[in-house]
């Protein structure tokens, strides 16, 4: 009889422990997932909106959105607009600061920080830009475009500063080209002087910009 229930125990025994070690390795598991899970969230910025301070700086007041496509790409487009003018008054100058445009842009992130957090890190990039422009800052001659597109490569860094906020940096090279017309104010009318094309390679951004993340548990 003591044989029947020791046993008796003993199958219990078998059936109990390995179950209750299952369980536990299936909670340790599951504990492990949810972790790695709540990592990864930290990290998802799938979009960023910008402006660049550089050109607010100037008068050009922008704003962009990035978008994050996976694998460290993404894609963005900025608009900006500006129409400054000064010329009341019979005897003043006339003084002009117009431009707007905008740009596509196609980024790739790398390095150490953008495995950590997406749309953050080091990155290079290709971008097109299109706009119109009227510069006449000296009042008496100008420059008006009649379409200027830039072509270009940049590198660039974005500083992650806070849980949302990151500092982007970068700088573009490329080629510039287009038409443009000179004038000349004579009399208080503004006189064609000449049409001319504009041949440009070299620097052509300079970015410094608060960017914004939008996201999941950031």
């Amino acid at each position: 009889m003591k044989a029947k229930k020791f046993l008796l125990l003993l199958c219990l025994g078998c059936l109990v422990g390995p179950n209750t070690h299952g369980q536990e390795n299936f909670y340790d598991l599951k504990v492990s997932k949810d972790s790695s899970c709540q990592k990864n969230n930290k990290r998802l910025a799938y979009a960023t909106l910008k402006t660049n301070l550089a050109y607010d700086a100037i008068m050009i007041p922008n704003l962009s959105y990035e978008h994050y496509l996976g694998n460290g790409y993404s894609i963005g487009a900025t608009y900006w607009y500006t129409w400054w003018s000064s010329n009341r008054g019979e005897n003043s100058r006339h003084r002009f600061w117009r431009s707007y445009g905008g740009e596509i842009e196609g980024r790739k992130y790398f390095g150490k920080v953008a495995k950590e957090k997406h749309l953050a890190g080091h990155h290079i990039g290709c971008f097109v830009q299109g706009y119109m422009y009227d510069n006449n800052p000296k009042g008496d001659i100008g420059n008006m475009s009649d379409f200027t597109y830039d072509v270009g490569l940049e590198y660039g860094y974005s500083i992650p500063v806070y849980r949302k906020l990151n500092i982007d940096l970068g700088l573009g090279v490329g080629y510039s080209g287009g038409k443009y017309k000179k004038y000349k104010l004579i009399d208080d009318h503004y006189v064609f002087q000449a049409k001319k094309m504009r041949r440009y390679f070299g620097p052509l951004k300079f970015e410094i910009s608060f960017a914004y993340q939008l996201g999941k548990n950031l």
